[in-house]
């Protein structure tokens, strides 16, 4: 017999699907099928497929059709969804019987509109529950409604900076309370359990993280399970830890390179289904890219890299023409990531500095700075010498990131995130004392090849979303006003910019549909231009050569496949 879900500290895992693009998954109550939701470029199609036949047969149509959340009532006999359709900006919830022909796509129950998270049902079926973002009264409630949609009534409210999660909540076992991630306002999230008759609220045990996603309940109703990130960008990304409520003390449910995203439990088994996301990508080179656009003169020099979703991926030119390359570290329990040095035009790559990431090289090739969470939770800023093979701490680990050096290498520019919001902070590379540059949202600093201006990632008080904002930069007098030349951006992916060798346009990343583009902006204020025309593949990380000859592009795809996590019996759960 396996052991109970509160112990889960061995699982073997399942593949439910196979082909790379899986987005959402549901289990059923009874654990006999699964709902899963398959995306490529713009096309999804909602699948269902029962364990005891093989059988496999779609529910929707595929369409452009952005799905949030996928929930089985619980007799298994209906699928609820929440999607977003078309140009239809607002989310609604969907029903669909699956008592139908099975060779007919059944038609879809439109129930509620203005619904942003995945739904969570009452374990007798009559109540649901889900949250709704009211932006403009700067506030997310959790509404529950009967479960036709109908009679919808404000259970509990958050006024921002806090809010909660719109990965939705989930409802105990014995249907008074739910369960949900929320952020505190603080840049920390935590969570939070609610009374389902009154709407109170309390703290989920006494711990903070920096992301908190899906969460559900154990058996019991004791535990938490949940998706969860601790901020480091050595990590493979989010996980799932199983929480306590009366303690601080997390357990490592999965911890292998992938990364995970949803949880989906059945009523009465030892099981978890979710989504696991890894990278397969090779790190290319190529020249002239201004003028081909197309990459067609470019070639890996790398084999096929298979890291976790979440690792930071990493390219950095050294002036002798190498390339510095951040790996997953395999070795490691828990994963991470290690810097490695690739020779161009190829090479076996060899291991330089273990425990890092970000890596940012001095304008002479003899530092690299790299951040790391040695002997902590949180990053700091370390500095590697080259030639002495050693390396020092320069910060004290509030969660540094993104270290870049100024032209004349006295300087490191880094963002830092204490306080839960991306501020920008210098340090001296020869070691003393930090200094704020800026007291707003600023994020993923760069400057300029002649040291004249220093582009970030910007966000204002309109919240109207991220921009570039391209400011003048003096070394004498580094403080940074509100920047007042800024630039509309779609979400950053990767959030990465750098400049061309000129200094006459910063270079960023437009992900859309599962492909990849650079675009310069040209920092007179110039309509921005694209830069390749690639058809296939995503960008993670980019660098050009320091002659602005080559283009360094870590290229791939993100894997994703939803599986079944199934509790192992361990010697101490025998005991």
């Amino acid at each position: 017999m396996l052991g109970s879900i509160v112990g889960f500290r061995e699982t073997t895992t399942l593949r439910l699907t196979d082909t790379g693009d899986a987005t959402l998954v549901a289990l059923s109550p009874d654990g006999r099928k699964f709902a899963f939701v398959r995306r490529k470029r713009n096309q999804s199609r909602l699948w269902i497929d029962f364990a005891d036949s093989g059988t496999r047969r779609p529910l929707t149509e595929s369409a452009d059709t952005h799905f949030r959340g996928l929930t089985f009532a619980p007799l298994g006999d209906a699928l609820y969804y929440v999607a977003s359709k078309g140009d239809r900006r607002l989310s609604a919830l969907y029903r669909v019987s699956l008592a139908g022909n099975p060779d007919e796509i059944p038609a879809a129950e439109l129930l509620i509109d203005d619904v942003d998270s995945p739904v969570a049902i009452s374990p007798d079926g009559s109540r649901l529950a889900f949250v709704r973002n009211e932006p403009h009264a700067q506030e997310t409630a959790i509404i529950v409604c009967d479960s036709g949609g109908l009679n919808p009534e404000v259970l509990a409210t958050k006024q921002r900076p806090e809010s909660y999660s719109l990965y939705g909540p989930a409802w105990s076992r014995d249907g008074n309370k739910l369960a949900i991630a929320a952020n505190d306002g603080q840049g920390g999230a935590v969570a939070v359990e609610i009374d389902a008759a009154t709407g109170t609220e309390q703290r989920f045990g006494g711990a903070t993280w920096r992301r908190l996603g899906a969460v559900d309940w154990s058996h019991d109703g004791v535990n938490l399970l949940a998706v969860t990130w601790d901020g480091n960008p050595l990590n493979n990304g989010d996980r799932i830890l199983r929480l306590s409520l009366t303690t601080d003390d997390a357990h490592k449910v999965t911890k292998d390179e992938y990364a995970y995203q949803g949880l989906s439990l059945p009523a009465n088994r030892d099981e978890i289904a979710t989504i696991a996301f890894r990278r397969r990508l090779r790190i290319w080179v190529g020249g002239n890219i201004e003028i081909k656009g197309n990459f067609s003169v470019a070639h890996p020099i790398t084999e096929e890299i298979i890291e976790g979703a979440g690792v930071h991926t990493a390219t950095e030119w050294m002036p002798d023409g190498r390339l510095l390359c951040s790996r997953s570290s395999a070795h490691r329990a828990g994963g991470g990531s290690d810097l490695w040095i690739v020779d161009h035009p190829g090479g076996a790559p060899q291991l330089l500095i273990e425990d890092a990431a970000m890596p940012a090289v001095s304008p002479d090739g003899k530092k690299i700075a790299f951040v790391s969470a040695r002997g902590s939770s949180r990053t700091a800023l370390w500095l590697f010498d080259v030639d002495r093979n050693t390396a020092e701490k320069l910060t004290g680990g509030q969660g540094e990131l993104a270290p870049v050096f100024s032209p004349d290498g006295k300087w490191l520019i880094y963002e830092t995130t204490g306080d839960g919001h991306p501020r920008l902070r210098r340090i001296p590379t020869a070691g003393g004392d930090s200094e704020e540059i800026t007291d707003y949202y600023a994020a993923r600093p760069a400057i300029s090849p002649d040291g004249h201006w220093i582009a970030f990632y910007y966000v204002d008080d309109s919240n109207t979303g991220i921009k570039i904002a391209i400011a003048p930069y003096d070394t004498d007098n580094p403080r940074l006003p509100l920047p007042g030349r800024t630039f509309h951006h779609p979400p950053p992916s990767p959030p990465l910019l750098r400049w061309k060798s000129d200094s006459r346009a910063v270079i960023y990343c437009v992900t859309g549909h599962e492909v990849s583009n650079l675009w310069a902006q040209p920092i007179l204020g110039d309509a921005p231009r694209r830069f390749t025309n690639f058809d296939a593949d995503r960008i993670f990380s980019f660098a050009w050569s320091r002659d602005g000859r080559h283009l360094a592009c870590a290229r791939g795809r993100i894997e994703s496949d939803a599986v079944l996590l199934t509790a192992r019996e361990t010697a101490e759960d025998a005991e």
